[in-house]
């Protein structure tokens, strides 16, 4: 069996149990937090690292011009590393300036307010956790998908069919030891039913000596394990001590 690569691991990672919903006027967006998104991959890979790519003209954590401003994070897992990018949005997704601006939409226009430093702040970590994603980590939220991909994604046509056989010998192996054990619990029943019986039949003709014999020889039996498990156990234990107590002590006075 071929090792999983960063990927593969990764993307098969269920995150849907920490998505959150971004409401606004205009849309509902489903998004992963950057801390729990960094929370699951630092558990998988704890050496993976990242960084934020600075503009070398400013210093600043992003490049900006006059159509709005790009941020840039760069991360390594195992000896890869991929590059992201996104630019500083509002919540309702639109490209924010250093001056607010209009746009038109069909009812009439929008605002998209002046952005600040909170705004670059916040790209930055959805930029990271889009980073994670190139990696696998939470891919299928973006994809619009509500669950991960699974390791049989990853294999081939003739693995698929290698496992193919494998999950159908195992199914008929737990079918065969179910039918097994299955037949086995009938019997234990069967030889229970058998002893109740001749307990019942002894005691109607008041063979006191004969029913302690056989409520010995069951109670033997139990505490050896021969029936352990069976459903009627606890029903020949009442029954048993039932007869112990009343239906013997009478025989025998």
């Amino acid at each position: 069996m071929k090792d999983k690569t960063v990927f593969e691991t990764l993307s098969t990672i269920d995150v849907s149990g920490f998505t959150k919903e971004l409401k606004t006027n205009y849309s509902s967006l489903s998004y992963l937090s950057w801390a729990d998104a960094w929370k699951n991959l630092k558990i998988t890979y704890p050496n993976a690292s990242f960084k934020i790519i600075k503009d070398s003209d400013t210093n600043l954590p992003y490049v900006g011009s006059d159509i709005g401003a790009m941020v840039f994070t760069e991360m390594s897992i195992e000896g890869v590393t991929h590059e992201m990018w996104l630019p500083v949005m509002d919540n309702n997704n639109q490209a924010m300036k250093k001056v607010a601006y209009k746009y038109k939409v069909k009812n009439g226009e929008r605002e998209v307010k002046a952005m600040t430093m909170f705004d670059v702040n916040t790209a930055l970590m959805r930029c990271l956790t889009k980073n994670m994603a190139m990696f696998g980590l939470g891919l299928n939220i973006y994809t619009g998908e509500d669950l991960p991909l699974t390791h049989e994604d990853f294999l081939s046509e003739e693995e698929l069919k290698v496992k193919a056989k494998a999950d159908a010998k195992t199914k008929a192996k737990d079918e065969a030891k179910a039918l097994k054990e299955a037949k086995a619990s009938a019997k234990k029943q069967d030889l229970i039913n058998e002893y109740v019986h001749k307990i019942d039949v002894n005691c109607a003709r008041e063979e006191a000596g004969e029913v302690h014999t056989l409520i010995g020889e069951l109670d033997k039996s139990i505490k050896a394990g021969v029936w352990s498990g069976v459903s009627e156990m606890s029903k020949v234990y009442i029954k048993s001590d039932n007869y112990i107590n009343a239906t013997t002590e009478e025989l025998v006075a």
